[in-house]
């Protein structure tokens, strides 16, 4: 096997094609450039990422990043999410951090990327960093759709979950304390990556369908970046429609 490159940190930005809701996402078209070549110009604007790699398991898309000077990888067709499918660009490149970068955020902010992966940096007791942001309002709060995390003082994740915590048993009128809307993005020492793909799935990880749950329930402790930049992601026709305008 050849020797790995070494980086500090690199992004990985993993890109299907089938994706249920919207197939053939990250070629979609936004004035003029497709949405993973926007997703790249947001990734070289940050100050930390030393390398950015797109994963993907379609040559459509292969070929959309090759020729816009953008390091690509193929992979399997066969992971279950986004951390598998950096598991394999692993085999190839060696970095103390990984950034997985949401390939369906087209205006993702580089100073959020940079804070999370300084979040990570500057704090050893953290095997992972992620990003959440402030509830617009008790409904947004409320949708199964908006993934809620509770955070302790020391601003590291306690829960992720699809339901309303913490319960308003005081009838809140506005979102409960400590909890707020996940983000996307997450950064991970390259031993948190390598051990997440060999665990089994959790069951609480299946049970809400959020694969962060898996390094919980195995005692990693995750640190959680509070923002107030949120990008939009694309998930349907009618978000497309919406950053559009």
């Amino acid at each position: 096997m050849s020797k790995k490159n070494k980086y500090k940190v690199i992004g990985v930005i993993p890109a299907r094609y089938e994706s249920t809701r919207f197939p053939g996402k990250p070629l979609i078209d936004i004035f003029g450039k497709t949405m993973i070549r926007r997703v790249i110009d947001q990734v070289r604007k940050t100050k930390l990422v030393d390398k950015i790699i797109v994963a993907t398991d379609d040559i459509r898309i292969k070929q959309n990043v090759e020729n816009y000077d953008c390091a690509v990888e193929m992979t399997s067709k066969n992971h279950r999410s986004g951390t598998e499918r950096i598991g394999e660009i692993l085999q190839k490149y060696d970095a103390d951090i990984i950034v997985n970068i949401q390939g369906d955020e087209p205006f993702i902010s580089p100073k959020v990327i940079d804070n999370t992966i300084k979040l990570l940096q500057n704090n050893k007791q953290f095997s992972v960093t992620t990003t959440a942001t402030n509830f617009k309002n008790k409904d947004e709060w409320e949708n199964p759709n908006r993934v809620k995390v509770v955070i302790n003082n020391k601003n590291q994740a306690m829960y992720f979950t699809r339901s309303t915590i913490p319960y308003p048993r005081n009838n809140w009128e506005t979102v409960p304390p400590n909890t707020y809307k996940h983000l996307g993005l997450y950064c991970y020492r390259k031993d948190a990556i390598i051990d997440f793909i060999k665990l089994p799935q959790a069951e609480l990880e299946k049970t809400e369908s959020l694969e962060q749950l898996r390094f919980l329930v195995n005692g990693y402790s995750i640190g959680v970046n509070i923002t107030e930049e949120e990008s939009p992601s694309v998930d349907t026709k009618e978000d497309l429609e919406a950053i559009r305008k």
